[in-house]
């Protein structure tokens, strides 16, 4: 199974799905608002490949803003590195994040430190350019049986764009 927890804009994430599903993975959506609901996504996944479609800027995700009324009381409004040292748990996982300025060290630690490999743009990325490296990504692993590294590397070196991603493992 595929996750792809959502926190933004959904044409990524839908896009995504469809092509996941087509090639016959079985693939759960999950649309959050708000970085508790991020946090508990990621945590209680059972899935082994964690998609984040969002936005992303200078070393976290973007969440939505929202009305102060709808957070819980000391809620964060945006993931961080530090964010995630005190709140992720998910463990063996590989999460992929399409969100802008996201494959940074201070974001992949808390991940690495939980033995689960990070995968993510070092700089603002196009939409479409993320959108394939992803489906790339996952067709030369999981279709054609190539090893993750491998199948990173292929879907790299598809443009300038794509060889923004880097791999934490």
């Amino acid at each position: 199974m595929i996750k792809i927890i959502c926190f933004d804009e959904a044409t990524e994430a839908i896009a995504l799905r469809g092509v996941l599903e087509r090639f016959n993975f079985k693939v759960e959506l999950a649309y959050v608002g708000r970085p508790n609901d991020f946090i508990y996504e990621l945590n209680n996944s059972e899935a082994i490949y964690i998609i984040l479609s969002g936005h992303g800027n200078k070393d976290e995700f973007l969440m939505p803003v929202l009305g102060e009324d709808v957070y819980e009381e000391n809620e964060p409004k945006h993931i961080n590195g530090k964010v995630l040292r005190e709140k992720l748990t998910a463990t063996h996982k590989i999460i992929i994040s399409t969100a802008c300025q996201t494959g940074s060290q201070d974001l992949a630690m808390p991940f690495l430190l939980k033995d689960n490999i990070y995968i993510a743009p070092t700089d603002s990325v196009d939409g479409s350019s993320s959108l394939f490296f992803v489906i790339r990504l996952l067709y030369e692993n999981l279709v054609l049986n190539k090893t993750l590294v491998v199948a990173f590397n292929f879907a790299k070196e598809t443009d300038h764009e794509t060889r923004l991603f880097r791999l934490f493992k």
